[in-house]
């Protein structure tokens, strides 16, 4: 006669090779549960990002990462990423109509620069403008970029830079006193002595000499460091206001196999 089947393990022996294979069953779900969210996550565009994406398909020995993220389907998260060179640090391409910078002019780099060349965020900057004979502190090139920390005298209260863009991001880390930084689409700030901030590539701005606590009479309004980074046949800096492209060779002048090969015209 049959007896009543059990699926309970009978004594401790059996008790424990149960829990044996109820947990090498569990192990197994969650791999096959972790193969199906992955390909859940590709077919359906959640894999998003460039690192995630090398990861599933390896680029090939002509190929780019923006090249497969096309063959896959993905798009960038953000779609400004796409002009970026993360290899460079450098930011995007600022005259990518120009592929050979050698022939640009510095009259090309301004037509590149949109809107009132008189004007920052709609309205004319106060101050003076005026150039100042900075000195090289540092300079080194690597792989046709000039890496140059600039000294900046500063100006005297009231004085400001020419409106100007950079055709890099470019850093500036204010020594002494302090300045009012108007950069076009932003706020005004006040950046002071030990305090450092970005100029974003081909943005107009201008930096005006406001002093701080430890400006003393007679004395400049500010000194900084600019820490810069100059593909060879690009300009530290692009001169744009109407009334002062006189100013352009004001400030950063040097004969370094880097700068002197742009145009001046």
């Amino acid at each position: 006669m049959y007896g009543t089947f059990s699926a309970r393990p009978r004594g401790q022996a059996g008790q424990a090779r149960h829990a044996k294979r109820l947990g090498q069953a569990g192990v197994l779900a969650l791999i096959l549960a972790g193969f199906a969210l992955a390909a859940v996550g590709v077919n359906s565009g959640l894999v998003s990002t460039e690192t995630e994406l090398m990861a599933i398909y390896p680029m090939g020995p002509n190929e780019s990462p923006r090249e497969d993220l096309e063959k896959a389907g993905v798009e960038s998260a953000d779609p400004g990423e796409q002009q970026l060179e993360p290899t460079t640090g450098l930011g995007r391409d600022p005259a990518p109509s120009f592929p050979d910078k050698s022939l640009m002019k510095l009259s090309d780099w301004r037509k590149l620069v949109p809107g009132d060349h008189h004007l920052i965020n709609g309205k004319v900057p106060p101050g003076i403008p005026i150039g100042t004979n900075s000195t090289i502190l540092d300079i080194e090139v690597i792989l046709g970029t000039c890496f140059v920390t600039w000294n900046i005298p500063g100006r005297f209260v009231g004085f400001r830079t020419p409106i100007h863009v950079h055709p890099r991001p470019q850093e500036v880390c204010v020594r002494t006193g302090a300045v009012l930084t108007m950069i076009d689409g932003r706020d005004d700030t006040i950046n002071g002595a030990g305090e450092c901030f970005l100029m974003p590539q081909m943005t107009k701005m201008a930096n005006l000499a406001i002093g701080g606590n430890d400006t003393v009479e007679g004395d400049v309004g500010y000194t900084d460091f600019d820490v810069f980074r100059v593909p060879r046949y690009e300009p530290e800096w692009v001169v744009i206001e109407p009334d002062h492209l006189d100013l352009q060779g004001a400030q950063f002048v040097r004969e370094d196999g880097c700068m002197h090969d742009v145009h001046v015209m």
